[in-house]
């Protein structure tokens, strides 16, 4: 059962059951779209309907930031699994390794992606790739979706900016013929060694956002501040909501509901 949170429904799957139950959808080649959610979703989501009508069409739908961890506990009392995108990436490309399926990369810079792919399949040297091509393709996008369609890929996974990256997964959902199909955000720019992975005790502080921030600020530094002041509003205005209603008489507080694998 999904769960309501804002404007969007998240399935909060652990990180073992979203890799075995991609895995079982690709060998019945049912198609999987997937989505993990972070504060900029769920901003852009408010904000946009196009945004919130796809992540809510999405097959799988996970939290990827610790800032929707932190809402969901306040907010409903619910504790999200957090799978981060670039560790299912990770995990997932083991898989493909061990089954002999095809991935396709898709964004960045063309530099970054060439890069990343060698570094992938030097990371799995089993690994045979689909293929991989740079996100700078907006004139020619019919043709890189021929491409990947030819490659005979199981995977595909778009390492473009959002939103333009969910506008163009929902544009061409339907026309791809890759089973699965997963958005990776920087993922593609910490495999060619761009830009690096904050430590492990600062994801567990919650502030890998940040540590990226100071990598990028120039690029960065509008979208996470804008992002992150509208998401804390959201969260205050929700926690008041729920406050003045636990307090008035004979008018039920918000049900919690906590998810099951």
């Amino acid at each position: 059962m999904r769960i309501p949170f804002f404007d969007l429904f998240i399935d909060n799957l652990p990180m073992e059951t979203t890799v075995r139950r991609i895995m079982d959808n690709i060998r019945y080649n049912f198609k999987t779209v997937y989505a993990d959610i972070n504060v900029a979703s769920l901003v852009f989501s408010r904000k946009k309907k196009r945004m919130r009508d796809y992540f809510n069409s999405c097959d799988i739908v996970n939290v990827d930031g610790y800032g929707v961890v932190l809402g969901g506990l306040l907010i409903r009392g619910d504790r999200f699994h957090r799978v981060a995108g670039v560790d299912l990436l990770l995990r997932l490309l083991e898989a493909a390794e061990k089954e002999g399926m095809r991935p396709f990369l898709l964004g960045g810079e063309r530099e970054v992606i060439e890069k990343a792919a060698r570094n992938i399949e030097a990371t799995f040297p089993g690994l045979r790739l689909g293929g991989y091509h740079h996100g700078y393709f907006w004139d020619n996008e019919r043709k890189v979706i021929e491409m990947i369609n030819r490659s005979g890929s199981h995977m595909l996974f778009v390492g473009i900016t959002s939103p333009r990256k969910e506008m163009f997964m929902e544009r061409y959902r339907n026309i791809l013929h890759v089973p699965f199909v997963m958005g990776v955000g920087g993922s593609f720019d910490i495999w060619a060694g761009a830009v690096k992975r904050a430590p492990v005790w600062v994801q567990r502080l919650g502030m890998e956002w940040f540590f990226r921030l100071c990598q990028e600020p120039e690029r960065l530094w509008k979208r996470y501040v804008y992002t992150n002041f509208y998401y804390l509003l959201m969260i205050l205005r929700e926690t008041g909501v729920a406050r003045r209603n636990s307090a008035t008489p004979g008018k039920p507080g918000k049900e919690i509901r906590n998810s099951v694998p």
